[in-house]
């Protein structure tokens, strides 16, 4: 025997909207995650390092509704490797873990908050550059801009994967 004629109630579409924004949001969120995973790469593997030693890319922090303001930890006697720098700063990303679409993602370099060295040459590195003696200086790198530049340009790429790989439902 067939099933007697129902309409819809508002209560069955109240629910199937609740679904979708639920769906929705949790994949704002992870498209604000990738996108701030994304933005802390292009900072630390930047190319060409703005320095040999690691000091600049082991400095920056990712800091979740508030900036990070820990500082690094300055070691005098020898230096940090670029390898070793990059797995510190690759560290802050466990912070994007339980990231929420409401969050803001603070991404920025710790250098600064002793009062040892101030923010000189990571000035110079994003703005200034440099007017070396020696071989008429360098220009400035802009590491932070391209980051964001280049995290901006690859959302669609990160909305795709969310999509292929099912993340943030």
């Amino acid at each position: 025997m067939a099933k007697p004629y129902s309409p819809f109630s508002g209560r069955v579409y109240d629910v199937q909207f609740d679904k979708i924004a639920a769906k929705i949001k949790g994949q704002m969120a992870a498209l604000l995650k990738k996108t701030a995973e994304s933005c802390l790469l292009n900072i630390v593997n930047h190319e060409p390092a703005p320095f040999l030693t690691g000091s600049y890319i082991a400095s920056h922090r990712v800091g979740i509704n508030a900036e990070d303001t820990s500082d690094l930890v300055f070691n005098d006697v020898g230096t940090l490797s670029l390898e070793s720098a990059r797995i510190r700063a690759m560290a802050e990303l466990s912070k994007l873990e339980n990231i929420k679409v409401d969050d803001t993602v603070y991404i920025s370099n710790s250098v600064g908050y002793s009062t040892k060295y101030g923010y000189s040459w990571a000035r110079n590195v994003e703005y200034q550059g440099w007017e070396g003696k020696k071989g008429g200086g360098r220009g400035s790198y802009l590491v932070y801009e391209q980051a964001a530049l280049k995290a901006i340009n690859d959302i669609p790429k990160h909305v795709q994967f969310i999509k292929v790989s099912g993340e943030g439902i």
